[in-house]
């Protein structure tokens, strides 16, 4: 083959014939860009879609570890997915989710078909919400954007120039009366004075503000992390009643411990009512020897 300055001579040295195995420089820097990372999901995001996924990844016979609520929507808000138990009619707050059992009956909320439409109620509701966080962040950038003074973008209306000057007319363009406008918000003059020359001098600055940046670094779950609400508990299964009452005693109290009613003879009782409270009992004994005494004097 006629060899030509423009072609490539083969290497008599046998490394420079082995193909090198390190990728090339565009792959390098293609795989350094790398896919443009999501955004982090808010709060409301992450709960329909925890809510979700137990929807899918329960049975419906699972019972609440934290045991559920009792309140009737009396503490807290009615559930938007499963206001009432069938079997029972026990009254569900928001607490119980509805991929657990019955609080209280320990049966299905969920039906096979009420389970299908709830999934895709919730897959519906989850696009919703991020349809609505997208539109608000290029709003928000937007407006960073128009307050950093930026040059706007251009619609995808058709641009063409006019016949006067080179300026561009058409939908979305920028007139040079509208450009002029926002360099001459940012630009400030300044007229100082020299002691020496007595002369006035007119200096023109112009500022640009930093364009605001979206944070670099997801914000932290822990922080929306809300407390957690206070559950009513399981009434108790035991029903507390008193027996029969005593026609001769209707007024005793059958629910205090122990006994219930004590024997205190009519002596002591007014005993300790005619004693003041807080006195040492040799004092009490000494004063009832002295009544005793003055009663007797006076019989005498």
């Amino acid at each position: 083959m006629h060899q030509t300055p423009w072609t490539k001579k083969a290497s008599s040295f046998p490394s420079e014939r082995i193909k090198s195995n390190s990728p090339s420089s565009s792959s390098a820097n293609n795989k350094g860009k790398g896919k443009a990372r999501d955004p982090p999901k808010s709060k409301e995001v992450r709960k329909l879609e925890a809510l979700a996924d137990g929807v899918r990844g329960s049975s419906g016979k699972e019972t609440d570890p934290k045991g559920g609520c009792f309140c009737q929507a009396r503490n807290h808000d009615l559930s938007t997915y499963t206001a009432l138990c069938r079997d029972c009619g026990l009254i569900l707050c928001e607490l119980n989710m509805p991929y657990w059992a019955c609080p209280h009956c320990i049966s299905q909320i969920l039906t096979p078909s009420v389970r299908t439409s709830l999934l895709a109620r919730l897959e519906t509701q989850i696009l919703e919400r991020l349809a609505l966080e997208e539109r608000d962040r290029e709003r928000a950038m937007e407006d960073a954007r128009r307050a950093a003074g930026a040059f706007p973008t251009l619609t995808a209306g058709a641009a063409f120039p006019s016949s006067e000057g080179n300026s561009v007319v058409g939908q979305g363009a920028v007139t040079s009366g509208s450009i002029n406008e926002a360099v001459h918000k940012n630009t400030h003059k300044v007229l100082s004075l020299n002691a020496k020359t007595k002369k006035a001098t007119l200096s023109s600055y112009t500022t640009s503000p930093v364009p605001s940046r979206p944070p670099s670094r997801p914000i932290s779950t822990h922080e929306d992390e809300e407390p957690e609400p206070v559950r009513v508990h399981k009434p108790p299964t035991v029903v507390a009643f008193v027996g029969k009452l005593d026609h001769i005693r209707p007024w005793a109290d059958l629910k205090s411990v122990g006994d219930g009613v004590k024997y205190i003879p009519a002596g002591v009782l007014k005993q300790a009512e005619n004693l003041g409270p807080g006195e040492p009992t040799a004092e009490k004994r000494r004063r009832t020897r002295r009544h005793r005494a003055a009663a007797g004097d006076r019989k005498e």
